[in-house]
């Protein structure tokens, strides 16, 4: 139930417990015809929006587990979700599409391939940001 475990939606009691420094969430959106990018904001949102008035770091997690063939664009919409929400400290779960679980993506080379894609895309969002704020610094 919502009101049980940890979740996005007990997070805000979660959080003001003294010794967590850093709270995760993980808005996997489960490849059901969901938005990914509307739903993975909205989660990673939520979670910064908690995690910021505790005072505490966060992260948020990209579901790359059992993604059907053909749905592995969803992880690309979904880590820039999480990035244009706030978050910046972004991991995906698992590792290469969870190949050795049972819960696998059925394509895991692809899965692997669109989160390097997905990566490499908020990378180079903030390092553009960063190039900028040393251009706005320097050149006067």
């Amino acid at each position: 139930e919502e009101a049980h475990g940890i979740s996005i939606q007990t997070i805000d009691r979660i959080c003001s417990l003294p010794y967590l420094n850093d709270i995760g969430s993980d808005p996997y959106w489960g490849y059901t015809g969901v938005n990914p990018y509307e739903y993975v904001y909205n989660g990673a949102k939520k979670n910064i929006e908690v995690s910021d008035r505790f005072g505490k770091d966060h992260n948020i997690w990209i579901q790359c587990f059992g993604v059907p063939r053909g749905m592995e664009e969803e992880i690309v919409q979904a880590t820039e979700a999480a990035y244009d929400a706030g978050a910046r400290t972004i991991l995906g779960w698992g590792f290469y599409g969870s190949i050795s679980n049972d819960y696998a993506a059925q394509d895991p080379v692809m899965v692997y391939n669109k989160w390097n894609i997905a990566m490499e895309r908020i990378w180079n969002i903030e390092r553009d940001r960063i190039l900028e704020e040393n251009r706005e610094k320097y050149r006067k």
